[in-house]
C-alpha cells in the first residue's frame, strides 16, 4: 500500500515539474512587452511562394496601449528584399511571427490601406496565448493580465480640437511619424476597411489602421452564388477572391512551423472557399496564427489546412497572397480578436453534402460533393448558395422551368435521425433559385428551433430540371353525384388547362363520413401551390428572399411544444403538385376560427351529427398530379339525410311506447 502511495506521488509530481518547465519554456521563448523599447530590431517570417518560408526585416516604432479589445499593439516598420517584392504587409501575411533576438513578440495583425504598407500593428504573443488558454477552458471567462507596463510609446497627448467627436475613443496620439509620403501623428482604430477609407479620406495626418484583410479565397463558386455568398459574408469585411481554376494544390503533405502559410477552410471539396494566413506559434500538437479574428465567432470548427502561395498581387488598396489549401492538418477551435487557436491533434466535425443534378433537355448529369463546417450561422448560406452553383452550372441558363426536387438531412436530433422531403416546383422566372424553396426552410427550421441544439451529419440534394412550364390551372369542377348523403362516395369531376395546353378531364372520388354534418356545405378544390407557394415574380435575388424569411420566419407561433412539432407541421404541408378536394359543412365555414381556437386549447372540435353521434367537420383528401397546380374553386353543395325506412320509423314509435308504459 505504501508502495503505491509513494508511486501516486511521484508521478504527480513529475507531472507538476513537466507543466512548471513548459512554463519556464514559453517564457523563454517569448519576450514579454515590457522589454520591448522603441528602435529595437528583428525579422518576421511569412511565404510568398510556393510553402518557404522567408524572413523579412522589422522595426519597433513604438507601443500603443489596449486598442480594440486586443489589448496593447506594437506600432512597427517592415523592410527588406522580401518586403519590396510583395509591396508592403500584404493581405495572407497576418500571423507572420516576429522575432527579436530569437524570441517571439507576436504576430502582424494589422494594417492599412491606401497608404504606406511598410507600416503595421503586431499583436504581442502574451495576448495571443490566451486564445489557447480559451481553448482549454472553453469557454469559460479568463482572468485579465494584471500586469502593468511602460509604454514607451505612444506619447499621449489631450485630444485636438480636429479629431472627429464620434471617434475620440478610438484615437491614438504619438510623436509625428515620417512615412513615404506625409507625417502623421495619430491611428484610428477601425472595425472595417470602408471605415479606415473614409477617415483616410478625411484627415491627411491620420493613419486608419484595420485588421489585415483576410483574402478569402473561392474556388468553385461564380456568378450570382458568389455575389449572395459575398452579400451574406460582407458583415464579416472579408476580401473575396475568385480562384478560377487553381484548385487544392496536390504537393503533398506540407511540414507546418512559424511562417508558414495556412489555410482556414469553410467548404472544402468540389467547392473551395479558403482563407489565407500565417502560422504564428505551434507548441506540441497546438497553434496560434492570423493575429486577429477571422469571422470572430468564438468556439469554432473550422478546416485547418496547409497552404501553397502561388504569387503575391500587388494592388493600391493592399497586395495581397493568392494560394490554395494543400493538406488537412487539423481544426481551428476559437477565433477571437487575438487571433485563431487550434490543433493538430483531431479534425473539425463537418457536415457532408451531395448535391446530384439531371437537366432533363440535355440529359446531362452532375454531381458535386464537399464539406461544409458545422455551424448554425454560417451553414445555411453555405449550402444553399452551393446548390444553387451546382444547378447553374448543370443547367447552364436562368430563366422558366419546372423542377423535381428530394431533400435528405441526416441529424442527431430529428425524428429517426432523418428527413426525407419531395416537392416539385415550378417557376416563369428564375427555376434554379425556387427549387431551394424548401431546402432553405427546413434547414432554417433546423438550425433556429428554439427547442435542441441539431448536430446536422449530412444532407443530400437529388434534382431534376426542365425547360418546360409544367404547371396547370385548376378551371372548372363538377360535383357527378346526384344527391349526396353520409356515407356515400362523392365523385368530382375537375378540368385543368396545362399551359399552352388542350385542357382534360379527371374524376377524383372522395369518401363521406357516416357521421358528417347534413345540410349546405362547400366541396373546395384547390392546387397545393395555392395559398402557400411563393413565385419569383418578384424575385430579385436569392438573397433577399432569405432575408425575407429571417424576417418573418416560417415558424411562429407559441403552440408549439418540440422540434418534432415544428418539423412535422411543415412537413405536412401540401405539395405543390397536389390537388386538394374538401368537403366543409355550412356550419365550419362560419364558425371556423372558434373552432381554430378551441383545437389550440385542446377542446373538441366536433358537433353532434343528426343521429346522434359525433359529426366530422369536414373531409379532405389529396391527389398527385403530374402538374404545378394553380388556382382553387369552390362549390356549394348538399349533404341530404338518409331516407328512413318503414321499420326505422315503426322502431322509434316502438321505443315511444316502451318509454310512455315505463313513466306510468
Amino acid at each position: 500500500m505504501k508502495k503505491l502511495f509513494f508511486t501516486v506521488v511521484i508521478v504527480y509530481v513529475l507531472l507538476i515539474l513537466m507543466q512548471f518547465t513548459a512554463i519556464v519554456l514559453a517564457q523563454d521563448e517569448i519576450m514579454p512587452i515590457t522589454g520591448i523599447k522603441k528602435g529595437m530590431k528583428g525579422v518576421g517570417k511569412t511565404v510568398i511562394s510556393g510553402v518557404v518560408v522567408e524572413e523579412f526585416d522589422v522595426e519597433i516604432l513604438g507601443i500603443l496601449k489596449s486598442q480594440n479589445q486586443v489589448g496593447d499593439l506594437i506600432l512597427v516598420k517592415v523592410s527588406g528584399s522580401l518586403i519590396e517584392r510583395t509591396g508592403g504587409i500584404a493581405a495572407g501575411m497576418s500571423g507572420s511571427p516576429v522575432y527579436i533576438n530569437g524570441k517571439l513578440i507576436g504576430a502582424i495583425g494589422y494594417s492599412w490601406g491606401l497608404t504606406d504598407h511598410t507600416v503595421g500593428l503586431v499583436t504581442p504573443i502574451e495576448s495571443m496565448l490566451q486564445v489557447l488558454e480559451m481553448d482549454k477552458q472553453g469557454e469559460k471567462k479568463l482572468k485579465s493580465n494584471q500586469m502593468e507596463y511602460k509604454y514607451l510609446q505612444p506619447n499621449i497627448k489631450k485630444s485636438p480640437e480636429s479629431v472627429n467627436q464620434g471617434r475620440k475613443d478610438k484615437v491614438v496620439f504619438f510623436e509625428p511619424l515620417q512615412l513615404k509620403d506625409r507625417v502623421v501623428d495619430r491611428i484610428y482604430f477601425c472595425d472595417s476597411y470602408h471605415e479606415a477609407l473614409k477617415i483616410s479620406e478625411e484627415e491627411d495626418n491620420a493613419l486608419a489602421a484595420y485588421p489585415v484583410k483576410t483574402p478569402l479565397l473561392v474556388n468553385g463558386l461564380t456568378g450570382r452564388a458568389l455575389k449572395y455568398l459575398i452579400n451574406d459574408l460582407k458583415s464579416f469585411d472579408l476580401v473575396p477572391i475568385v480562384t478560377g481554376g487553381i484548385t487544392i494544390s496536390g504537393s503533398g503533405v506540407q511540414s507546418l512551423e512559424p511562417g508558414s502559410a495556412i489555410a482556414v477552410q469553410l467548404v472544402r471539396g468540389d467547392i473551395n472557399i479558403s482563407a489565407i494566413g500565417t502560422l504564428t506559434y505551434i507548441k506540441g500538437k497546438k497553434i496560434l496564427g492570423f493575429g486577429h479574428p477571422f469571422l470572430k465567432l468564438g468556439q469554432v470548427e473550422y478546416f485547418l489546412s496547409g497552404a501553397e502561395i502561388m504569387t503575391v498581387v500587388n494592388h493600391q488598396d493592399m497586395p495581397f497572397k493568392l494560394g490554395v489549401p494543400t493538406d488537412l492538418k487539423g481544426v481551428i477551435t476559437q477565433d477571437r480578436n487575438a487571433g485563431l487557436g487550434g490543433r493538430l491533434d483531431r479534425l473539425p466535425k463537418i457536415i457532408p453534402v451531395t448535391v446530384q443534378v439531371h437537366d432533363l433537355d440535355l440529359d446531362r448529369k452532375r454531381e458535386i460533393e464537399f464539406q461544409v463546417i458545422r455551424d448554425e450561422e454560417l451553414v445555411i448560406p453555405l449550402v444553399v448558395n452551393s446548390v444553387l452553383q451546382a444547378i447553374d452550372t448543370a443547367i447552364d441558363r436562368q430563366g422558366y422551368g419546372t423542377s423535381t426536387v428530394d431533400i435528405e438531412i441526416m441529424a442527431d436530433k430529428l425524428p429517426d435521425h432523418i428527413i426525407q422531403y419531395n416537392n416539385m416546383y415550378f417557376s416563369n422566372y428564375d427555376i434554379a433559385a425556387q427549387s431551394l424553396y424548401d431546402l432553405y426552410n427546413l434547414l432554417n427550421i433546423i438550425v433556429t428551433n428554439p427547442f435542441d441544439r441539431v448536430n446536422l451529419i449530412s444532407i443530400n440534394v437529388n434534382l431534376q430540371v426542365k425547360r418546360a412550364r409544367q404547371v396547370a390551372i385548376i378551371e372548372e369542377a363538377k360535383l357527378l353525384n346526384e344527391k349526396l348523403k353520409p356515407g356515400d362516395t362523392a365523385r368530382v369531376e375537375v378540368t385543368l388547362r396545362p399551359y399552352r395546353d388542350t385542357p382534360f378531364k379527371q374524376i377524383f372520388e372522395i369518401k363521406i363520413p357516416e357521421n358528417i354534418q347534413t345540410g349546405d356545405a362547400s366541396l373546395s378544390i384547390s392546387g397545393g401551390i395555392y395559398g402557400s407557394y411563393q413565385d419569383v415574380e418578384m424575385y430579385d435575388s436569392m438573397n433577399e428572399q432569405q432575408q425575407e424569411q429571417e424576417q418573418v420566419p416560417y415558424v411562429v407561433g407559441g403552440h408549439y411544444k418540440s422540434l418534432k412539432e415544428l418539423l412535422d407541421d411543415y412537413l405536412n404541408q401540401y405539395k405543390n403538385n397536389e390537388l386538394i378536394i374538401e368537403i366543409l359543412p355550412y356550419y365550419v365555414e362560419v364558425m371556423e376560427e372558434q373552432v381554430q381556437e378551441k383545437d389550440y386549447e385542446g377542446e373538441t372540435s366536433e358537433k353532434k351529427s343528426s343521429n346522434g353521434e359525433e359529426a366530422s367537420l369536414s373531409v379532405k383528401k389529396t391527389f398527385k398530379t403530374d402538374y404545378v397546380l394553380e388556382g382553387g374553386l369552390t362549390l356549394e353543395i348538399t349533404i341530404s339525410e338518409n331516407d328512413v325506412t318503414v321499420e326505422e320509423i315503426q322502431s322509434e314509435e316502438q321505443k315511444i311506447i316502451e318509454k310512455y308504459k315505463t313513466q306510468e
